[in-house]
């Protein structure tokens, strides 16, 4: 699956994305359990209240939770919890010419890569995104 987990905004300053977040020691099926729940994700530095719990790579933290926002939601932003979302390359495309628009609105990211300047990796990588592609 060409899928990796990043913060929700993609590209928060010290945060890191990973391409593989869960750890060995996830529970059970936990991506079809969050997929099947509507589970929002969220990873701190300390552990969080969730349906589902676990620990995993680093992100903005170790600890990671799965659950409903509503029921979860005041506790999670009192623990400095940041929402993750699974993104693929074209999401991370995205990102980056988001990213790259608020520096310079009239630089042509796609055109940049075209001309060989660049490759999609290198930017994603640049500004602390996942990318499978290159």
């Amino acid at each position: 699956m060409d899928e990796r987990l990043v913060n929700a905004d993609g590209y928060a300053k010290g945060t890191k994305a990973r391409q593989n977040p869960w750890s060995s020691e996830e529970p059970g099926d936990i991506d079809g359990m969050i997929e099947s729940e509507d589970f929002t994700v969220v990873n701190a530095p300390r552990p969080l209240p969730g349906e589902i719990e676990w620990q995993g790579e680093f992100l903005h933290g170790i600890f990671y939770a799965a659950g409903d926002f509503e029921k979860f939601g005041e506790q999670w932003e009192s623990l400095d919890a940041h929402i993750v979302r699974l993104v693929n390359d074209e999401d991370v495309k995205a990102l980056v010419c988001k990213r790259a628009a608020e520096h310079d609105p009239n630089l042509n990211i796609d055109k940049f890569v075209a001309d060989g300047k660049s490759t999609w990796g290198e930017l994603a990588h640049m500004y602390g995104l996942p990318f499978n592609g290159n």
